[in-house]
């Protein structure tokens, strides 16, 4: 006998809830990434410039990195939430369509 979730291709389907919370995690790296990288120009430069000297190109280039990588770990790191939950909701909702209904057959006769 074989026993099958009657709408387990139902499971494979996000709710708009779900994929409107990973976009919106998504967005919020890229938008923190811009302001990173546009506000460490402001920020880290003076800082950078005593430290390296007076060089302005490598200055440049060296908080270009900085700001970027610095703040794609921030946006990683406040969007992990959002990520986080929207798991969570995709896990509940594949557990609760997976256990809504099963049906059951002989496994020597063809399926329905």
């Amino acid at each position: 006998m074989n026993i099958i979730p009657i709408n387990s291709y139902e499971r494979k389907d996000r709710p708009w809830v779900i994929r409107m919370l990973r976009y919106m995690g998504y967005l919020m790296v890229v938008l923190i990434v811009l302001f990173g990288i546009s506000a460490s120009g402001t920020y880290l430069t003076p800082i950078v410039q005593n430290m390296m000297g007076n060089d302005s190109n490598a200055v440049a280039i060296v908080v270009l990195i900085l700001g970027a990588v610095g703040s794609f770990a921030a946006g990683l790191l406040v969007s992990l939430p959002l990520w986080g939950l929207a798991m969570l909701l995709d896990d509940i909702h594949a557990i609760r369509i997976q256990t809504a209904a099963y049906l059951a057959y002989d496994a020597n006769k063809p399926a329905p």
